[in-house]
Parts: structure tokens; C-alpha cells; sequence
């Protein structure tokens, strides 16, 4: 079942001392969580959070989770095993399990990104990586999007060899098509999907079914939906695109 999520419909909590948290998906099971809440099949949790200048949060790591930062708005640091790097919009930041790590908006100005988290095993010597989409060479896929191939996963074929970091998710892309296209009408076997919309709007096409969609919102296409992007506004549409292998049921 397809769902669609605003993160202005959650309710959020204060996490990791100074973040707030609109948590938006989390895993099929999770506790506490109604059915629509927690859909996520490969994915931990997707989350949006936001934090006011001046502030840090706590300094953690996870024994089993990988997870990636995305910089929507706003600039600060992140300090990541003792290194303290700039971080900025467009940046995205991929932390592998057991990597110590902390925001830290050492601005005046609130900060905002979203933070995905897949499991995935402790590597015996983790590294982060930093990749702005400004950096990238784009290409184009469905048709009419343009993408930016932020990272993707251990072992794939045919894509920058520095992008291959994920071991938990399949893909994180950064998707723009410009106003009056539309994408192609697809389906994944084994991957579920997260669409989140950064700035514009448009419609989805899931599996016949047209769907509005806007800034904010958070799509969830579990595998074998048919969904297809559908620019109907003179604007350009931009969003992240979350890919996670799904074992066959």
C-alpha cells in the first residue's frame, strides 16, 4: 500500500538533546507505531529534523545502522570521530555503523535535514563521506528526470565508483524534472521507494491512482507499485529519492 505524509501532519519530539524530530516512517513492527506510520520494509526510519542556531546535539554512534544526512536548508558542522567538517545545503553525508558522530548549527539561523537510517553491519574500518549535488555530473533516467547520484550501494555496477558506500540502502539520489513532463509509469520487484519533495509539486501516478503531492510531502512505494512522476505545473519539481532492496515474499 502506497501512503503520503506531510511532515507538517506529525507530531514531533525533541531528540538527541537539541533536534526536533517529525518522524515520518518508521519499520513495519516498530512499537507504538500505527500500520501507516511504519511501513518501511528495508529502511529504519525516515525522519525530518530541524534545529535552531546555537545549538548541538548529542555525540553517538550506532552499532548496526547506516544512515545519510541531507542538508535541505541551512548550514553548521558535523563532527565525525573527532573531525569537525562544514556542512551546507545539498551536502549529503553518509555515516556508517559504529562512526561517532554530532550536528552542530554553529549558526544564528535554524537548520534543516533529513536523516535516513537503514540496518547494516559494522565495517572494521568505516569511513564517512561528503558529497554535494553540485559536485556531480547529473544524468537522465524514466524518461525525463534528471538525477544526481548522491551514493549508492556496495558493489552496484555502472555508476561512479565513489558513490558505491551504502551497504544498508540500495540508492540516494536527488531527482529535478522541469514543469509539463512526465516520468515513466514503473515498478520495482524487490525495492521499496521513498519519494521526499524538497521544493515544487506535481502528481503521482500509483498504480492508476493520481495522487497530488507537495513541498513537505513524504511518498512511500512499497515493491511491484507501478508510480510515475508527473510534473503538471510550470515550475520544476525537485526531490530526494530513497532506494532499499526488499527480500522476495
Amino acid at each position: 500500500m502506497t501512503l503520503i505524509r506531510n511532515w507538517k501532519e506529525v507530531v514531533p519530539y525533541i531528540g538527541h538533546d537539541f533536534a526536533i524530530i517529525w518522524p515520518i516512517f518508521r519499520s513495519v513492527g516498530w512499537p507504538d507505531r500505527t500500520a501507516d506510520e511504519a511501513p518501511l520494509q528495508g529502511l529504519d526510519g525516515f525522519t525530518l529534523h530541524r534545529m535552531q542556531g546555537g545549538q548541538a546535539g548529542d555525540y553517538h554512534d550506532h552499532a548496526d545502522r547506516e544512515q545519510v544526512y541531507y542538508m535541505i536548508r541551512g548550514s553548521g558542522q558535523m563532527k565525525l570521530d573527532g573531525q569537525i567538517v562544514d556542512v551546507e545545503e545539498g551536502d549529503a553525508v553518509h555515516i556508517p555503523a559504529k562512526v561517532m558522530h554530532q550536528f552542530i548549527n554553529n549558526s544564528d539561523d535554524w537548520c534543516e535535514h533529513v536523516l535516513v537510517t537503514a540496518d547494516a553491519p559494522a565495517q572494521e574500518s568505516p569511513t564517512t563521506l561528503i558529497r554535494n549535488w553540485k559536485d556531480l555530473v547529473p544524468y537522465v533516467r524514466y524518461d525525463t528526470a534528471i538525477i544526481w547520484g548522491l551514493f549508492m550501494g556496495v558493489g552496484r555496477p555502472e555508476v561512479d565508483p565513489a558513490s558505491t558506500v551504502m551497504t544498508g540502502m540500495a540508492g540516494f539520489t536527488l531527482h529535478r524534472m522541469q514543469g509539463r513532463l512526465t516520468g515513466e509509469y514503473h515498478s520495482h520487484e524487490n525495492q521499496e521507494q521513498v519519494y521526499y519533495f524538497i521544493r515544487g509539486g506535481g502528481q503521482m501516478k500509483l498504480d492508476g491512482d493520481i495522487r497530488d503531492v507537495k513541498e513537505g510531502d513524504t511518498v512511500y512505494v512499497p515493491p511491484r507499485v507501478k508510480h510515475q512522476l508527473i510534473n503538471n505545473t510550470e515550475d520544476w519539481c525537485e526531490h530526494l529519492l530513497i532506494t532499499t532492496d526488499v527480500p522476495a515474499s
